[in-house]
């Protein structure tokens, strides 16, 4: 995977802004389709409370998901490691988990974490029978640390050039709540578009995102050794962004509902989201109309918003986000400080 120059700290509170926004904004109308959000809620440019919603009737407008909890929790561990450290990536989980409650945890990662709590080692709390397990989207909602990881100077010489032993350690993060090929495959695809985000930044290489994103993705997939015989779920996400990157070019002529009917599948499985949400992106990498289209979607909006969120402000900082949805941000002052404290330990500049 090529990156380009190393990312500066606007950029990265522009992703975890990004992350957290998106997620809040998606909260109320998670599991609405289109038709529903646009009848009962319009455009949604700022947050909303949702009190007959099933399962967030009780969060404050701003407030947000899992998504940016795990998000976190990620980043505090490898603030205090300074690398990919799978008992302390298992520890901070936990610790977000107490201190928040559960924000919303698909049932894989809820098993998972339940199990590591009664003391089950992290290399085998991802394993279930359950064939309903493993499928979600929990990874790529919760690795742009791992993307800034792979792209920040750090202790080496400039920005990292190759997964050289880091794909192993991203797969086992994804292995300690989802052991599937395909959740291992979506945490190495989306940590390798946020470092390209972070380091393709539009304002020194204009362009160079819509022309390399998908493609470099795949490349990257391609030369994942532990990959090898993937099963029909792994194999269905490969395709669908191979087909992704075949078709980027027709992206900015396709409406967010036709984009959803021409992919089909299970809304709230990765093999639909990590699509879906790159196309999104890359119809417009340029503005926070994006993020806005990507919820009137439908689907499951937090987590699509989430990670459309976190690569908008890690390519244009955060000035891309405008200030109400800034100073209505739950805990903001948490986010900003993790972005901050983070920046220091991976040595990134202002």
């Amino acid at each position: 995977m090529r990156l380009g120059d190393s990312p500066v700290r606007d950029q990265v509170r522009g992703m975890f802004l990004g992350v957290a926004i998106g997620d809040a904004l998606g909260v109320p109308v998670e599991t609405y389709d289109a038709g529903r959000i646009r009848t009962e809620f319009g455009r949604i440019t700022d947050y909303r409370q949702n009190p007959t919603h099933k399962w967030s009737s009780e969060k404050p407008a701003g407030m947000w998901s899992d998504d940016t909890q795990l998000t976190l929790a990620v980043a505090e561990s490898i603030i205090e490691t300074g690398r990919l450290d799978l008992e302390n990536q298992a520890k901070w989980h936990l610790v977000l988990l107490d201190e928040f409650g559960d924000l919303g945890l698909g049932g894989s990662t809820r098993d998972a974490l339940r199990r590591l709590r009664e003391g089950e080692k992290p290399t085998e709390s991802g394993i279930s029978n359950n064939p309903k397990r493993g499928m979600g989207n929990a990874l790529p909602m919760k690795v742009a640390p791992v993307g800034l990881y792979l792209a920040s100077p750090g202790p080496w010489d400039g920005p990292r050039q190759s997964w050289e032993g880091l794909e192993h350690d991203i797969i086992a993060l994804a292995h300690m709540t989802h052991g599937t090929d395909v959740g291992g495959m979506s945490a190495v695809a989306h940590a390798s578009a946020i470092a390209l985000c972070l380091t393709f930044s539009s304002r020194r290489h204009s362009g160079l995102i819509g022309r390399y994103l998908v493609s470099e993705i795949v490349e990257t997939l391609d030369g994942v050794p532990d990959f090898g015989p993937v099963s029909h779920h792994g194999q269905e996400l490969y395709w669908r962004l191979e087909g992704l990157n075949a078709f980027k070019t027709m992206l900015p002529f396709v409406t967010p509902q036709a984009w959803d009917a021409t992919l089909g599948g299970d809304r709230f499985h990765v093999n639909f989201t990590l699509p879906f949400c790159y196309g999104m992106f890359l119809r417009n990498p340029d503005s926070v109309e994006t993020l806005y289209d990507t919820i009137s979607a439908g689907g499951d909006t937090d987590t699509n918003a989430s990670i459309v969120g976190g690569m908008l402000g890690a390519v244009h900082g955060a000035a891309l986000f405008p200030e109400h949805l800034v100073a209505g941000l739950a805990h903001r002052e948490r986010i900003l400080d993790t972005a901050e404290r983070l920046c220091a330990r991976l040595g990134i500049k202002e």
